[in-house]
């Protein structure tokens, strides 16, 4: 009997655990980093207790706006070394490799085209829509170039060093910054105990284990990709993803302005001179087989980051190569109406852009 009142009575808790303690639910934070960037983290279980700490702290030193930041110290500077923080030292590392890995394609020092061009971060908020200066002169592009074989990293005794020799070298890691901060954030919240979470960095997500449905049960994430062509679909496309990777897409179509007619965006191409999608013949044109959007799938956010901007600068086929080499998945858009998958995607069934498009 009294074995049977101890089942009864570990049958009732179980129950009451099934109806009431299995109800997961998520909690979503919002934050401002970078100065005008948003973070969003929705997350289950666990807590998000030091993260904005973590972005603050990452954009103190590496903003180029903040002139005590290693970054901004750096760039002021002369020839000569400069010792700098670990994490510095990770990102301006994994730039010079990646510099490498992709043939020049991604580069960080090319912020003084981009202020040319007026698609740097202060010219964007600066100016509205139909204020932008006029395009810079083809000729005068030939006074820019690429610093990145001037910069070098070190590691001496515990100690991290960043140097240059060339004065004009200067660095801007906003194109890997994002998805760096991702990777950070979301290592805190697993130490936080966090289960699962989405991790969103204005656009850039990392998707944290599994998603937890109401009723405790795992499931995968789905993930809209926007739509580059602004048709009023919708989405692009809708992506089914594992756990605990990281979906990041960078595009010609967002952060950017159109002047007489020619489509200036934010990526610059370092071979060119010229916004991603920009041509020249005897006078600024369009491209009409340009990339306009790369989604990379991946573990490291960082590295899915700075390899989806150089899939927009190296075009479809070299991209889809860069792509293949480093194991990641991706999707790439053109801007004729074109695309082409690399890896495992899993798509999702419904009303789509993609599904009208032609797959190469």
């Amino acid at each position: 009997m009294q074995k049977t009142l101890k089942k009864l009575t570990a049958l009732i808790l179980l129950l009451c655990v099934f109806l009431t303690g299995c109800t997961y639910s998520y909690t979503e934070n919002y934050y401002t980093v970078f100065s005008s960037l948003y973070m969003s983290v929705n997350y289950c279980k666990g807590s998000d207790d030091g993260i904005k700490s973590i972005a603050d702290d990452l954009d103190a030193k590496i903003n180029p706006d903040n002139p005590t930041s290693f970054v901004s110290i750096f760039n002021e500077m002369g020839i000569g070394e400069l010792q700098v923080d670990k994490q510095v030292y990770d990102l301006v590392s994994l730039s010079l490799d990646l510099y490498q890995k992709t043939n020049g394609a991604f580069d960080i020092t090319l912020s003084s085209l981009s202020k040319a061009w007026s698609v740097d971060h202060n010219s964007l908020e600066q100016y509205s829509p139909n204020s932008f200066p006029s395009l810079p002169s083809y000729d005068s592009l030939n006074a820019y170039s690429s610093y990145m074989q001037s910069i070098s990293v070190k590691e001496q005794d515990g100690n991290y060093y960043l140097s240059k020799t060339n004065a004009n070298a200067k660095i801007d890691l906003g194109g890997i910054a994002k998805g760096y901060l991702a990777d950070l954030v979301s290592a805190r919240l697993t130490q936080n105990g966090v289960q699962s979470a989405i991790v969103d960095i204005s656009g850039n997500l990392y998707l944290l284990g599994n998603k937890i449905e109401k009723n405790g049960s795992l499931a995968d994430w789905k993930v809209g990709v926007n739509d580059c062509f602004n048709s009023g679909v919708g989405y692009l496309c809708g992506i089914v993803c594992p756990p605990s990777v990281a979906v990041v897409t960078s595009g010609t179509y967002e952060r950017g302005y159109e002047k007489d007619g020619v489509k200036v965006n934010h990526i610059i191409n370092p071979f060119t001179r010229m916004p991603v999608g920009v041509e020249y013949d005897n006078g600024y044109t369009n491209s009409n087989s340009s990339v306009v959007s790369a989604t990379v799938i991946g573990s490291n956010s960082a590295l899915c980051d700075a390899i989806a901007t150089a899939i927009c600068v190296l075009g479809l086929q070299d991209g889809k190569t860069l792509a293949q080499r480093e194991n990641l998945n991706a999707l790439i858009v053109t801007s004729d109406g074109k695309y082409t998958v690399v890896g495992d995607i899993e798509f999702m069934n419904g009303e789509f852009e993609l599904n009208q498009m032609e797959r190469v």
